[in-house]
């Protein structure tokens, strides 16, 4: 029944397979690749295929229970079986090593972490209160937990390092670049997106924008890349004041805030934008009633970590109103993301 809802035999289209496929396939196959990122299995996989048995000796697993786990992860995608319960990895697989660029290790570790999980497991706490229920578990707001903890905060800051690597080419071809003297990049991490911006418009300075903590190794990164007389980072809180520039990029900021604590991030922003300078929030748009976007997948997600949302275009409008910008354009990116392009007024 599970390889028949993972569709590796005949596919079941009933709503009862449907159900099935949401509830008892998601859970086990996302622990599933949780349990093999932690033991090290595509990173032992790197070099070729081994034995389950040789991999439990590695791991000081147990033998026939690793296999099993890896038979399972053949289910998934993440490796597939050979003779003699040998296993290879999957170019799926190939994207949780840890030295692979844009590895995605971090963000199974992240989604798959008991912290992170017991928000959901109180889910029904934010859909009846209207708070967020990490907080409601842990006693305190997602982002100061994070700073209690440096390891949760490094696997966290390396998930959405992940993520932005897999996204920048693709917003750099779907936005222009090409009129910025002078690109902030806003909560900019490890300046993914900043550096893919500054790789296709080779006239453009850029800063990257964050938290000292999160940007550690930047700065050799940036010179190791050729751009050091083209980049910086600076560090401060983008609810009081942010660095000058003619483009604001703002990637996953705004989704993280209220509507209050966003109209400080915009106003910052508006403050120390030139003239005829463009803020860009690189967002999941939520779109009208009836029509499917993953973005109402993301709101819930926001809600239950952060008591925090996703938006539609015209509440994108009206909070960027309150700062002193005008929503000029939604520009699609793919199905998963937008950028909110605004304008000073």
């Amino acid at each position: 029944m599970l390889a028949h809802a993972l569709g590796n035999e005949t596919v079941d289209t009933s709503p009862t397979a449907r159900i099935f496929e949401l509830t008892f396939d998601a859970v086990v196959g996302a622990r599933v690749c949780y349990a093999a990122v932690k033991l090290g299995i595509p990173d032992l996989l790197a070099r070729g295929p081994r034995t389950s048995d040789d991999l439990a000796r590695e791991t000081d697993a147990h033998p026939r229970a690793l296999y099993r786990l890896l038979r399972a992860a053949t289910v998934v995608g993440l490796v597939s079986e050979r003779d003699g319960r040998r296993f290879a990895l999957t170019p799926v697989g190939e994207a949780l090593r840890r030295d692979v660029p844009g590895s995605m290790r971090s963000w199974v570790e992240f989604c798959g972490d008991p912290y992170y999980l017991a928000a959901w497991t109180n889910i029904l706490h934010t859909v009846r209160t209207g708070e967020a229920a990490f907080e409601h578990v842990h006693g305190t707001p997602f982002f100061d937990y994070l700073g209690d903890h440096p390891a949760e905060s490094q696997v966290f800051d390396s998930a959405m390092t992940s993520l932005t690597s897999s996204d920048a080419p693709e917003i750099v071809a779907a936005y222009d670049f090409g009129g910025f003297e002078r690109v902030v990049d806003i909560g900019g991490g490890q300046g993914s997106l900043l550096f893919e911006i500054l790789r296709a418009n080779e006239r453009a300075a850029g800063v990257i924008f964050d938290q000292p903590h999160v940007t550690q190794g930047v700065a050799e990164r940036i010179s190791e890349l050729g751009f050091g007389s083209r980049c910086t980072v600076e560090s401060g809180d983008f609810f009081a004041a942010v660095p000058g520039g003619d483009a604001y990029v703002l990637k996953f900021i705004l989704h993280d805030w209220d509507d209050e604590d966003c109209a400080l991030i915009l106003s910052s922003c508006r403050r120390a934008i030139a003239p005829g300078g463009k803020l860009l929030a690189v967002e999941a748009v939520v779109p009208p009633p009836g029509v499917p976007g993953h973005s109402k997948l993301d709101d819930i997600e926001m809600m239950v970590l952060l008591g925090s949302q996703e938006r539609t275009e015209e509440e994108y409008g009206a909070l960027l109103a309150r700062s002193g910008f005008r929503l000029t354009r939604v520009v699609a990116v793919n199905r998963w993301l937008d950028v909110v392009e605004a304008e000073p007024v």
